[in-house]
Parts: C-alpha cells; sequence; structure tokens
C-alpha cells in the first residue's frame, strides 16, 4: 500500500525569503521526488512547477487528504489535468522530464538499377559472337 505524506511549512520553519515562489525539492530527469510549493496561494500549478528549471517537471500528482482523489497535472496537457490551484506547502509528487535525444540521422538509400532484361549476344570460343536465336 502506498502512503503518501504531505509535509507542510510552519511558520517557524518555513523557507526563507529567497526561496519563496520556488518549488522546493524539484525531482531529477526521469526521478520523482516529493516537492512542496513554497510561494502563495492558489497558484496556478504549471506557473509553480515551472519554477523547477532544469529539469521541468513533465507531471505531479497530488491527493486530497479530504476526499482521498488524486489529482494530476501534466506539461502541455492542459486537457486532462485537473490539479487545482497550489497552496503554501503543499506536497506533490512530481516527476522530472527527460530531454528527447537527438535522433541519428540515417543515411539515404539509394536505388541499385536493376539487371538488363533485353537479350544479349552468346559469345563463342573463337571470339566472335553467334546471334541468339529462339525457337518458336
Amino acid at each position: 500500500m502506498l502512503v503518501l505524506v504531505a509535509f507542510a511549512w510552519t511558520d517557524g520553519g518555513g523557507p526563507s525569503r529567497a526561496q519563496e515562489n520556488v518549488l522546493q525539492g524539484c525531482p531529477q530527469p526521469g526521478k520523482w521526488a516529493i516537492a512542496v510549493w513554497g510561494g502563495a496561494d492558489g497558484v496556478d500549478p504549471g506557473e509553480a512547477l515551472a519554477s523547477c528549471n532544469e529539469p521541468s517537471v513533465a507531471a505531479a500528482y497530488w491527493i486530497d487528504p479530504q476526499s482521498q482523489v488524486w489529482t494530476r497535472w501534466f506539461a502541455g496537457r492542459p486537457e486532462i489535468s485537473d490539479l487545482a490551484p497550489l497552496q503554501h506547502g503543499q506536497g506533490l509528487l512530481a516527476v522530472g522530464s527527460v530531454p528527447l535525444a537527438t535522433p541519428t540521422p540515417t543515411p539515404a538509400l539509394t536505388s541499385t538499377p536493376l539487371p538488363s532484361q533485353t537479350p544479349t549476344a552468346t559469345p563463342t570460343p573463337g571470339g566472335t559472337p553467334e546471334p541468339s536465336h529462339s525457337v518458336a
């Protein structure tokens, strides 16, 4: 059973002024992390998650502690993202995006001419070709 613990900042142990308005604990490329929003209440998830510069966040999940319903956010996919605006101290489960590999160029295909289908003369031992005859 997966148990997700969300950490809330307290006034005495909160982030310093230099760390406000950023996501704390940004994930590494292709890795999951529990991250905490250190900014103001009511911030759009895309804006908050964009505070992780490199790597960027590919996806984030949050479980509502009251309803126990998971909500999600996917980079560039607003039509399937349903994560509500973030609140100060809200913990998220986030995964870092992995840069796409640059494809290796493949050499261009060249066509090889097919062997000729036209009849040719058959050489004779004497060096003079004899014309080919077809039998009907």
